[in-house]
């Protein structure tokens, strides 16, 4: 298990530079249409279970570690189980928007998933 825990009054804004903000959305973009079985959205939390491997696992801790590292205020837990993989993004009070992006890019890119 790997975890990326929300820092301690961190403001709830993203600090990616726009830049990089269309990279950042083709790698969840294609994360999902490859490896997305499922979405559970629940109130301050979300969870995505893939398809997994070692090398997907790798990418999905590495993908996490950057979103972390501009969205702090975030909590983000990644799990190996059995052949697959769950991450689960937890907000706090005020971010749900933010969990709402999440399942919309994950449904675009993977419309055949069910929420």
């Amino acid at each position: 298990m790997t975890t990326f825990a929300a820092v301690p009054d961190s403001p709830i804004a993203c600090s990616l530079p726009a830049v990089e903000m269309g990279g950042r959305l083709r790698d969840f973009d294609e994360l999902f249409a490859a490896h997305l079985h499922s979405i559970t959205r629940e109130p301050g939390r979300l969870l995505f279970v893939l398809s997994g491997s070692d090398l997907v696992e790798s990418d999905v801790r590495d993908l996490l570690q950057r979103e972390h590292a501009c969205c702090s205020f975030l909590d983000f837990e990644l799990r190996s189980e059995g052949a697959g993989l769950t991450f689960e993004i937890r907000a706090p009070d005020g971010a749900e928007a933010v969990l709402d992006s999440f399942t919309y890019i994950a449904e675009r890119a993977a419309p055949a998933v069910t929420s």
